[in-house]
């Protein structure tokens, strides 16, 4: 069984062309979790409007709203997860265009590794092609982010396996990209594999969210290192529970 998990906000443009390209690569048994965070347009009605009963919407509850969009996201995206009762998770953004392959593909590797991530093609708002892809020539990469790189995770471009979202939840309290912890749970205790071909379409607009922050080198240094500790504590667990 598949969970493909989406966080939506004021996503009415573009929820319905992102759900009619996934849908029909999905199975009658699988699902589409969708965790709202309030949106106060038209969203929720239209992806009622699809009147397909795979689609699951729940609405992300909590007390007051961070300021921080990434934390919201993030933690929108942790809802959401939260009720899949997929074997295999795919993780999707409100505005994006999977390729109709997608699936197929990321199975085939999901056989052999815990996490895939494949490239992703750039596209503006009405899909034009910007020649380009997310990942370029170089590839992703990994073992990164905790050594004072970038991280390269892109959550949308994101499938894996249910024993690393059994240990990945809940998310540390101060996490502000569930992406980069995912994927370093799966580098660290599972294994993880990139597929070089583009299998989406990733709009480039005005509303990205990045989860790469601007942040000053005491600010970076202390966040990894909060990283690491939390990446600990989780293995520690992991291991003494497979004692």
């Amino acid at each position: 069984m598949i969970s493909v998990c989406i966080a939506t906000y004021n996503g009415e443009k573009y929820i319905k062309e992102e759900l009619t390209s996934i849908l029909p690569q999905l199975s009658p048994e699988d699902e589409v979790i969708i965790s709202d965070d309030g949106s106060t347009d038209n969203t929720v009605h239209v992806i009622n409007s699809l009147n397909d009963p795979r689609i699951k919407v729940v609405i992300h509850n909590h007390e007051t709203r961070s300021p921080n969009l990434h934390t919201l996201v993030t933690r929108n995206f942790e809802n959401a997860i939260s009720y899949a009762k997929g074997d295999v998770i795919f993780l999707a953004d409100q505005d994006d265009v999977w390729h109709s392959d997608k699936v197929q593909k990321c199975l085939q590797k999901l056989d052999y590794y815990t996490l895939v991530i494949h490239n992703l093609k750039c596209v503006d708002f009405n899909l034009n092609s910007l020649s380009e892809t997310i990942f370029g020539d170089k590839g992703f990469r990994f073992n990164n982010y905790l050594f004072l790189g970038e991280h390269s995770y892109f959550g949308c471009a994101m499938a894996f396996k249910r024993e690393l979202l059994d240990i990945v939840l809940p998310f540390p309290s101060k996490l502000s990209a569930h992406d980069f912890w995912i994927g370093l749970m799966a580098e660290t205790l599972f294994s993880a594999c990139y597929i070089e071909e583009p299998l989406m379409d990733y709009r480039i607009h005005s509303s990205n969210t990045s989860s790469i922050d601007d942040h000053s080198i005491f600010y970076s240094l202390s966040f990894r290192l909060y990283i690491l500790w939390c990446l600990s504590i989780r293995c520690l667990k992991y291991k003494f529970r497979h004692a």
